[in-house]
């Protein structure tokens, strides 16, 4: 998952915090302009790839710099190499090579719909303070403090984000 933080004080209870869920064959990294918008309004955005996407382990982005060579970035993805290739396409992993090619399409991404929304609440569980629960969530600044409001958490899907958003709406209280 990738984390964009607003420039500017950390509000007292931390940020509000958008999750952001890409669409069917959408990468974590095709929604940064929404990213960048939010933290211009005042917003933490936080972006998942689906399960099935976003390449394979080892899968790097590389950065070009002003006056400097490019970067690589380690982007490591969820997809798994179904066909085993040695590629990662985009929604590879999402589809079962065991169902018949009419209804692989249809299970196996209602499963991997259904199992992002659950990583997606997991990972607001890592995110989010829960004084109930003892959980301080996460201090990625490490200034001791919360970087994450947890009365303040919306999320917002594009294309087959909005499908698995919708799951996760329904069963995730923290949800704004």
């Amino acid at each position: 998952f990738t984390v964009y933080i607003p420039r500017g004080e950390q509000p007292e209870n931390g940020w509000p915090v958008v999750l952001l869920g890409p669409g069917y064959a959408g990468l974590q990294h095709d929604l940064w302009v929404i990213a960048d918008r939010l933290c211009a309004a005042g917003y933490a955005a936080v972006v998942m790839d689906a399960v099935g996407h976003g390449g394979g382990p080892a899968t790097e982005l590389q950065l070009p710099l002003a006056n400097a060579l490019p970067a690589d970035v380690q982007t490591p993805g969820r997809s798994i190499d179904s066909n085993t290739d040695g590629r990662y396409g985009l929604p590879e992993g999402m589809h079962g090579s065991w169902a018949a090619p009419e209804f692989a399409g249809m299970v196996c991404m209602q499963d991997a719909n259904r199992q992002t929304a659950l990583d997606f609440m997991a990972l607001m569980t890592l995110l989010l303070p829960d004084t109930d629960q003892g959980r301080v969530g996460a201090d990625l600044d490490q200034d001791g403090r919360a970087d994450f409001d947890s009365a303040r958490v919306a999320y917002m899907g594009h294309s087959n984000g909005g499908r698995y958003g919708m799951t996760l709406a329904a069963h995730e209280p923290r949800l704004g």
